[in-house]
């Protein structure tokens, strides 16, 4: 059966970089691999088409399913089978309505609310073969990551290169990844106040000491478990201890991705199972 999407993302920058737009948008490159029908209102891939106001206006919502994400209340007023993912923090959980679907990016973001125990899938969109070690010789300067962290430190003293202007730049997504593939390859410490980024464990994977600076929402053992990709070659502060756990630890981060990315090209095919099976007494879809 040929399932009709239409999946809401609006990126920061164009293409999808980095974050909730990138699984967002790996996700309808996978289900058009899936022989469905997709639409998105900043398509990317080849294949998915363009939805706006105009399309709205003459499709027959009861044949679509729309996804959507954390805090996007934008098309609530219609009566659309809806799927929600939470890829970020949920600013108000109040405004689910009981029929979503819900499916979660791990709980770190869920952990203690009333939808920690929501569905869950974790793709992983990484080439393990771009992030690696190149052996160059290493800067004692550390590289420093803000991105959507926040702490008491002042950044503006803070001793290091911040490279948050690499992440944003207005260019291609394989520009800034050969940028950073560089960084992580040059210096000797990466430090990110980030506590959810994806760039602490491309890091691990180049070689440089990977250290995370708590944001006191969870505790250690609540951060690895909410995301199993975090038990591994990353430094859960900025300590000798931790620093020692991520260097003793990063062939295990390896292997642990390896396996990851081979399941998640399961993940959108249970996530697809999953909504059919949830709206199958729906109209048809």
């Amino acid at each position: 059966m040929r399932v009709n999407w239409i999946i809401l993302s609006d990126p920061l920058d164009d293409p999808p970089h980095y974050g909730g737009p990138l699984v967002l948008h790996y996700i309808a490159k996978k289900l058009l691999e899936l022989g469905d029908r997709v639409m998105m209102n900043h398509p990317f891939y080849d294949g998915v088409e363009e939805f706006d106001q105009k399309v709205l206006q003459k499709i027959n919502i009861s044949e679509w399913i729309l996804v959507v994400s954390e805090n996007d209340f934008r098309l609530e007023m219609y009566s659309f089978k809806t799927v929600r993912l939470i890829l970020y923090k949920p600013k108000d959980i109040n405004r689910y309505k009981l029929d979503e679907l819900l499916f979660q990016y791990g709980k770190s973001f869920t952990l203690g609310s009333k939808i920690e125990n929501s569905l869950s899938i974790k793709p992983i969109v990484l080439n393990l073969n771009f992030w690696k070690d190149l052996s160059l010789e290493r800067s004692e300067l550390p590289i420093i990551l803000i991105k959507k962290g926040f702490s008491n430190v002042n950044f503006e003293t803070k001793k290091g290169r911040i490279i948050d202007d690499i992440v944003k730049m207005n260019s291609s997504r394989e520009d800034i990844d050969f940028e950073l593939l560089k960084v992580f390859n040059k210096h000797k410490k990466f430090i990110t106040y980030d506590n959810e980024t994806f760039f602490s464990m491309q890091a691990a994977l180049c070689g440089i000491i990977s250290i995370v600076i708590p944001d006191g929402r969870l505790s250690e053992e609540e951060w690895r478990n909410a995301n199993p990709s975090r038990k591994w070659g990353i430094a859960y502060g900025d300590t000798e201890e931790q620093i020692n756990f991520a260097l003793n630890t990063r062939d295990k981060l390896r292997d642990f991705l390896e396996e990851e990315v081979i399941r998640s090209e399961k993940e959108i095919e249970f996530f697809r199972n999953q909504v059919v099976l949830n709206f199958k007494n729906d109209q048809e879809i």
